[in-house]
């Protein structure tokens, strides 16, 4: 590296953020909504069943799209030229980010779907 040039830092958070989150963020928050809407009116005991059943899906969406990763890593595995560290880069980020967020965007609408069924189990005894 020559003298002049200087290391650009990155934020690990924004890269992992770039890479593909958002997504699973916005699932999350969704599911979040209609669950805190399940729990003010706690009339609707399969409807808070069915959230309950919905309420993994940011975690399984990011599952997928990790195992999607692994498939590129193995086409990259596979191929007869070297992989630039772009590339390497660009996938490794997509496959963290995707097992964070989908992690991040799935904590909160379990929780919301616990309280929401015990709620929803309160009223009818």
């Amino acid at each position: 590296m020559p003298p002049g040039d200087q290391v650009q830092q990155l934020s690990y958070f924004g890269f992992l953020f770039r890479a593909g989150g958002l997504s699973y963020l916005l699932l999350g928050l969704a599911l979040s909504v209609v669950g805190v809407a399940l729990i003010a009116k706690p009339r609707f005991p399969l409807g808070t069943k069915i959230y309950a059943c919905l309420s993994p899906l940011p975690g399984l969406a990011a599952l997928l799209a990790t195992y999607s990763a692994y498939g590129q890593f193995s086409a990259m595995a596979m191929s007869s030229t070297a992989p630039k560290p772009a590339e390497i880069a660009t996938v490794a980020g997509y496959a963290m980010s995707s097992g964070f967020f989908g992690i991040l965007g799935t904590i909160l609408p379990m929780a919301i779907a616990m309280v929401a069924i015990s709620r929803s189990q309160r009223g009818r005894n």
